[in-house]
């Protein structure tokens, strides 16, 4: 079975090498927690604001092309945050 590492390596077009230094310093930062073939986020509005501001670009042309799977996901994010 491939590494958790090794999936998102080939997902993304890099090293294995640079998955496992972002994953570290996302770790670090606490905004994940990265186990044995497993990936938690721990701090899902911390990785948005983290990340560039294609995300965000991005998730409004998902959300307006898609608004129900939108709908579902600010549900979940909803019940997320209740339970911090």
């Amino acid at each position: 079975m491939l590494s958790m590492v090794a999936v998102l390596s080939t997902m993304l077009g890099v090293t294995r090498p640079t998955i496992t230094a972002a994953l570290g310093r996302l770790q670090r930062a606490g905004l994940l927690e990265q186990r044995r073939r497993t990936i938690h986020m721990r701090d899902r509005l911390g990785l948005e604001a983290a990340a560039c501001e294609c995300y965000a670009t991005i998730k409004a042309t998902f959300d307006r092309l898609l608004p129900e799977i939108h709908q579902f996901d600010s549900a979940r994010r909803v019940r997320a945050e209740d339970d911090k």
